[in-house]
């Protein structure tokens, strides 16, 4: 959901169940060494450099 850039963090979040935007952040920065933010961010630049058009 993450890097459809449709849904906010929180949103995301609540879509998946979490009653914690922090504890769903925490959980995520366990899984993934970055935050829920941080990925976004990382992948939208990725996806730009990669964007041919």
């Amino acid at each position: 959901m993450i890097l459809e850039h449709k849904y906010t963090i929180s949103e995301i979040s609540t879509k998946l169940g979490f009653t914690s935007i922090h504890y769903f952040s925490r959980k995520f920065k366990e899984h993934f060494q970055m935050s829920p933010t941080e990925f976004a961010k990382s992948s939208y630049t990725k996806k730009v450099r990669h964007d041919p058009s």
